[in-house]
């Protein structure tokens, strides 16, 4: 009994350990996402080449993507190193077929963590950056104005 008990327990935990950091991950999409609307309503953009749509700190994609990853630094420090957010500006169009006001703005935090129990389990996404590791990319959030 328990060769087929300590792998399911073992799963569980990996599981649990891999819906922990989806769910900090999309609350650090959303804060970097308000980031990203404040930041435009200080310095509105009329479209996404605008001087102020950057990636510095100062810049309404910079402010964004600073924004998510110090959500880690504040509420879960020990994920803050395994953060990567990228905010970018989509213009007018169709998008999933609804149409999108200019600009609008997107989100993306993605995560790249080693496992708990020390290998990584056959349905998870391997990580690209992490040896070993495990990844994990929120769907990406849009927001127009």
């Amino acid at each position: 009994m328990l060769p087929f008990l300590l792998p399911l327990l073992l799963g569980m935990i990996e599981y649990g350990h891999y819906f922990w950091i989806s769910v900090n991950a999309v609350e650090a999409a959303k804060v970097g996402l308000a980031a990203t609307i404040a930041q435009n309503a200080a310095t509105p953009a009329a479209n996404c080449s605008a001087a102020t749509v950057n990636h510095t700190s100062t810049g309404i994609l910079g402010a964004g993507e600073t924004a998510a990853v110090a959500y880690f630094t504040t509420n879960v420090p020990q994920l803050a190193a395994y953060a990567t957010a990228t905010v970018t500006c989509i213009g007018s169009g169709p998008v999933n077929g609804a149409t999108l006001t200019y600009p609008s703005w997107q989100i993306v935090v993605k995560m790249d963590f080693p496992p708990v129990i020390g290998y990584r389990l056959p349905w998870m996404k391997a990580s690209t950056t992490l040896s070993g590791g495990i990844t994990y990319s929120t769907p990406a959030l849009i927001r127009t104005l």
